[in-house]
């Protein structure tokens, strides 16, 4: 089994004004003007005269990007910032390197503007996968080496790019179509990146239909968290695999460490590394999460049962999960969790509070339960 996974300075006014924007999200109103944006951390969008002006911002303040979305049947205002890209909005020919924007898209009644995408054979949204087929959608590779020709062929307006910090463009940034980048996997709560949907509303002209998709998600998910699991001591989760003998474990203050708690359950990591991700050895995984009530694993196209584990390392053995039956996995190359969950925390969090409950009623959306073998009987 493995776990499948995608591993510029300012003036002072405008670092305070980022910084307050970081930290203050919820404050929706200021001179500045009114930030549609109520949830992220990381993403403001300002509504102008004429004009959107969106900044994107890291967990310190510092500027990622800054765009100003004016609409194509309008000239370009005077005055505009001189330091921000200018996207003519609404977006009618796009490249996406992610199927989580390419959902979106689709989700948004989009699909028709998205020629190109990166990684076509990782796609699994049966519309996209038909159009990448018949040739609708152009499968242009990897973004780690992409067919600059091909792009520019397709004529792009802008590319979506999954966005992180010391990125690596592959030379697109030079070709003149204007990068977009999406930032929101850097988010810490599932209701903070979710809202990045609004943003992609912007660009296509769907500000309605993406506030309410994400109002009723906000909804359900506010709703569930409020009737999450409330034992007296919450089940502590222990999350995916090690990879070449390391533990990449959430942190309390990470977006999965959000989402299990809000589910009622516990990380397995101590409180008191808060951090994001916690890089843990084996023998630190057993210290913390030996003793772990809940086992949830995602895998990609691997065969899911015990000795599948054991195989893949034996101290797997001394994990109570393992001997208890609680795991639950999810074949991320056939399940719809990845594209799903970004823009739709509330599916998630639904599978993961029907097992921290024990509800046996629930149908779940993406988790399995692992077989166990008739000679074990289920501890719990």
């Amino acid at each position: 089994m493995k776990l499948f996974s995608r591993r510029i300075s300012l003036t002072p006014l405008l670092a305070a004004l980022l910084l307050v924007v970081g930290a203050c999200s919820k404050q929706r109103e200021s001179y500045h003007g009114v930030n549609v944006m109520s949830d992220s951390e990381l993403v403001a969008v300002y509504e102008r005269d004429g004009y959107d002006e969106v900044f994107i911002v890291d967990r310190d303040g510092s500027e990622v990007a800054h765009y100003l979305l004016i609409d194509k049947a309008d000239s370009i205002p005077q005055g505009i910032p001189e330091d921000a890209t200018v996207i003519r909005t609404p977006l009618s020919n796009v490249i996406a390197d992610s199927e989580v924007y390419a959902s979106a898209m689709e989700e948004l009644g989009e699909i028709e503007k998205i020629s190109g995408v990166f990684d076509g054979a990782f796609f699994t949204s049966p519309e996209i996968a038909k159009r990448l087929k018949n040739g609708r959608i152009k499968d242009l590779g990897k973004p780690s080496s992409p067919d600059i020709e091909a792009v520019m062929a397709l004529g792009p307006e802008a590319i979506l790019v999954s966005y992180f910090k010391g990125m690596e463009t592959q030379n697109i940034d030079k070709i003149g179509v204007p990068i977009i980048k999406m930032f929101d996997l850097q988010e810490s709560t599932p209701l903070a990146r979710a809202e990045w949907i609004k943003f992609i509303g912007k660009l296509f002209g769907k500000e309605e239909a993406a506030d309410s998709i994400y109002d009723s998600v906000a909804t359900k998910y506010n709703d569930l968290s409020a009737n999450k699991n409330t034992k007296n001591i919450p089940p502590k989760v222990l999350v995916d695999l090690m990879y070449e003998g390391v533990w990449y474990a959430p942190g309390h203050n990470s977006y999965q460490g959000a989402l299990i708690a809000d589910a009622g359950g516990r990380i397995f990591t101590p409180a008191e590394n808060s951090g994001y991700t916690i890089n843990l050895s084996p023998e630190q995984a057993l210290l913390y999460g030996a003793d772990a009530d809940v086992w949830l694993i995602k895998h990609y196209g691997d065969e899911a049962s015990l000795r599948a584990l054991l195989e893949a390392d034996p101290v797997y053995r001394q994990l109570r999960p393992y001997n208890s039956g609680e795991i639950y996995f999810v074949d991320t190359s056939q399940s719809s969790l990845f594209r799903d969950f970004p823009f739709h925390p509330e599916k998630l969090l639904e599978d993961y509070r029907a097992i921290f409950t024990g509800d046996t009623t629930a149908t779940l959306q993406y988790f399995k339960e692992l077989p166990f073998p008739e000679e074990k009987q289920k501890k719990r």
